[in-house]
């Protein structure tokens, strides 16, 4: 008896997974998967309705039979008769033992029979709101205006060799946000930094589980490196969603993304400077090493915003100099104890693959930051996907994930080096240092953003 109601429920399970099925193949007749819905929420019914009668399995046949119609249903109910009929036969042949001992088994198994069919029909119901999203974004897409070529935007909006995909200027700010899950050439640079923001944030989560942050010293350059990735990456995520609402948002919005890479730029450096550096060479630099990283962040940050204020009158080239040439000088500076690592790298060294990693992705971010080759080979094939920006972008993230490994395994292995070369007070210091960093680059890019405003309104006046 027990045997054949386990075989009705695997029937039954079929039956429902070939309608779960259904809810999602059939996506061009909804009225086909709805109808499908309606029958399993019958057959539901049919199988809630197997009582306990006299110690056995039985479908309400006269409760259940208004509810049903078609050769469906009556198929179904005939099947539960004839269960029913022989489960009284195997009743008969029972023991008197037995036959007392059933009634509670089965209750039992009615009752967690029960509350699976309830979850299961919470389930098609919550099938059916999903089937609902697709409809709702379709209905949303056509208020929000498409996307436009490079001729309908102003210059400085304007990427070499991305010809389309463009977002129209001075919309509400909630076509921006909402642009997020729209098809245009920013799509993809706002994915890569958002998804590399989530892992950051789970990567200080897992730290915070084995690293006391909070009491322990000595592990405050690798918070500081950890947050100033959160930052760069919510700073770029900004920067690429909102900055093509105007000319004036454009500027305020990447300047704070360069005011992210500067203080970044600190974190590197204050991290390859504790963990990575070996005894020889903190003797030669230890009192100079972080104020220089720290002027050569601020630098950045002015080259960057200079740059980009002078996108006007300068060549592209030229304004690539003012980007790139204050960043590897701060790069080579900043990676410098790295670099001799590397040198006289030995295979016991754990943290070494990660060092060699992260060196290898900013090398090759930079040469794609610098030189647009894939949109170039193929104009106007790379405006949605596979522009250098993106590429860049990727083996940043990259490059940042492997500096927070390999800066991890050396605040473990080489912790006796470290605190012997590091008084107790650095850690406060150059904590101190990054606060100064971050004011600063703020104050360098609102000083741009004044002579960005100053041009704007002289613009303005002359038209």
């Amino acid at each position: 008896m027990k045997e054949n109601g386990n075989v009705l429920w695997i029937l039954w399970t079929i039956f429902s997974v070939g309608l779960c099925r259904s809810l999602f193949v059939d996506n061009e007749n909804p009225q086909t998967s709805l109808t499908a819905f309606e029958t399993s929420k019958k057959c539901s019914r049919v199988f809630l309705s197997m009582r306990s009668t006299s110690g056995h399995w039985a479908p309400s046949c006269c409760c259940e039979s208004q509810y049903l119609d078609g050769s469906l249903e009556a198929t179904v109910e005939r099947a539960g008769c004839l269960q029913r009929a022989r489960e009284e036969e195997e009743e008969d042949r029972e023991p008197e033992g037995l036959r007392r001992s059933s009634p509670g088994s089965t209750r039992s198994a009615s009752f967690m029979a029960t509350i699976v069919m309830e979850r299961i029909g919470r389930l098609f119901i919550s099938l059916q709101q999903i089937r609902q999203v697709p409809r709702m974004l379709t209905e949303a897409a056509p208020s929000m205006p498409g996307t436009v070529r490079d001729t309908e935007v102003p210059c400085y909006f304007r990427e070499r060799y991305v010809h389309a995909g463009y977002r129209p200027l001075e919309q509400n700010w909630r076509y921006y946000f909402l642009s997020l899950f729209q098809r245009h050439n920013e799509t993809i640079n706002v994915w890569t930094h958002l998804l590399a923001f989530l892992v950051f944030l789970a990567k200080l989560r897992e730290l915070a589980e084995t690293v006391d942050f909070l009491n322990d010293r000595h592990s405050w350059p690798l918070l500081i490196l950890v947050v100033s990735s959160l930052i760069y990456s919510a700073c770029s995520v900004v920067a690429h969603l909102l900055g093509g609402k105007s000319e004036l948002y454009h500027y305020c919005f990447f300047f704070l993304d360069y005011v992210g890479v500067a203080q970044y730029q600190y974190g590197s450096a204050v991290v390859h400077f504790y963990y990575a550096v070996d005894e020889t060479m903190h003797g030669y630099v230890r009192g100079a090493f972080m104020p220089v990283a720290t002027l050569l962040s601020c630098l950045s940050c002015f080259g960057c915003c200079y740059g980009k204020y002078r996108c006007h009158s300068l060549p592209t080239t030229v304004r690539k100099v003012f980007q790139v040439v204050p960043s590897a000088l701060a790069y080579i500076w900043d990676s410098s104890t790295v670099a001799k690592r590397l040198l006289f790298w030995s295979g016991d060294d754990p943290a070494i693959a990660y060092h060699f990693g992260q060196v290898a992705f900013f090398l090759s971010c930079a040469f794609f930051f610098t030189f647009p080759v894939l949109e170039r080979c193929f104009p106007g094939r790379c405006d949605f996907l596979g522009h250098s920006h993106q590429i860049f972008h990727v083996l940043l993230s990259c490059c940042t994930l492997c500096q927070i490994h390999a800066s991890h395994l050396d605040f473990v292995t080489r912790r006796g080096l470290y605190s012997r070369l590091h008084g107790s007070g650095e850690p406060a210091l150059f904590a101190g240092l990054y606060a100064v960093t971050l004011v600063v680059c703020a104050l360098i890019a609102a000083f741009v953003l004044r002579k960005v405003k100053q041009m704007l309104d002289l613009t303005a006046k002359s038209k």
